[in-house]
């Protein structure tokens, strides 16, 4: 655990980081700003839209299924509530304090005495999209650069850099809950987690594809595929706030590897459109959270 004075200046330091790069891409003009002000609406925006909605659904909905199996008090109404007001407050508060803080926060509310079990259930949830990410960043890249091997030792190594801000973050998790195993037994849910995450993923990457065409710039969908889960895996190690600057960076170099300009454009715009569907998420702060339609047998669980 870093002392205040250490995390305030770590936290300066990082946003020092993030506004240089981006004032860098600014000035050099890789980041065109009068480009982002022209987007005007069309079945390519509205497609990113609808993929913007979809990614922030999917963690939702298999949280959901990985409460249910270790029988929490956890609707998928009440999931989709409860993450709701996460990704409203993720933009108000600290990323440790932000939506996983506001899942664990009323997940242990719902669950009296089961901390512990939603402790474990978020960061399940947690490692299984960054499972699903390294995969599609293993099979797209791959395929685009023809070299499975090197691109497999680019991706673990850069997926291994994401899994230690995991245990650094959760790391009490690790010392205080040994229930891993407890889902050995849904090996089925965690197939469908697994799935469910990499649809969550390409409706992520179709996304990009989507800022793309709202630009008229001509992205080949492979590039798109194989650049995109790098560009989000480098935003999962949290080198700066939301991955501002850095990820716009790697975003328009790796975009340029391949020919195809706009990238940093494209990462800002992405990034504002979850701005904006976050800000959207406010009105559930308005609506008391419950968790109608639990049954009585999971009430019971609850209280064992």
């Amino acid at each position: 655990m870093l002392r205040p004075s250490r995390r305030g200046w770590l936290t300066g330091l990082r946003w020092t980081v993030a506004a240089g790069l981006v004032a860098w891409l600014i000035g050099s003009g890789r980041l065109d700003l009068t480009t982002l002000a022209g987007v005007r609406w069309g079945w390519a925006l509205a497609g990113a839209v609808v993929c913007r909605i979809v990614c922030n659904l999917v963690p939702l909905v298999r949280w959901h299924w990985l409460a249910r199996t270790q029988q929490l008090n956890l609707t998928l109404g009440t999931a989709v509530h409860v993450g709701a007001v996460g990704y409203f407050l993720s933009i108000l508060l600290p990323a440790s304090v932000g939506f996983d803080g506001v899942r664990l926060l009323y997940g242990s509310r719902l669950n009296s005495g089961r901390r512990k079990k939603v402790l474990l259930s978020i960061f399940m949830d947690r490692l299984i999209g960054l499972y699903a990410l390294i995969f599609l960043a293993v099979l797209f890249g791959g395929a685009y650069l023809r070299q499975p091997v090197l691109i497999s030792l680019v991706v673990v190594s850069a997926g291994t850099l994401a899994a230690v801000q995991i245990a650094r973050r959760w790391g009490p998790i690790r010392r205080r809950v040994t229930g891993v195993t407890a889902y050995r037994p849904f090996g089925g849910v965690l197939w469908r987690a697994f799935v469910l995450s990499c649809f969550g993923h390409c409706s992520g990457i179709a996304g990009i594809y989507f800022w793309f065409r709202t630009l008229n710039v001509p992205a080949p969908a492979l590039s798109v595929c194989a650049i995109t889960p790098l560009v989000n895996l480098l935003q999962s190690i949290s080198l700066t706030p939301m991955g501002l600057g850095v990820t716009d960076t790697a975003s328009e170099v790796l975009f340029a590897m391949a020919r195809v300009e706009g990238g940093a454009e494209v990462i800002t715009l992405n990034r504002l459109l979850a701005l904006l569907v976050s800000l959207a998420c406010g009105i559930a702060i308005l609506f008391p959270v419950s968790n109608a339609g639990v049954t009585p047998a999971h009430r019971e669980a609850a209280c064992d």
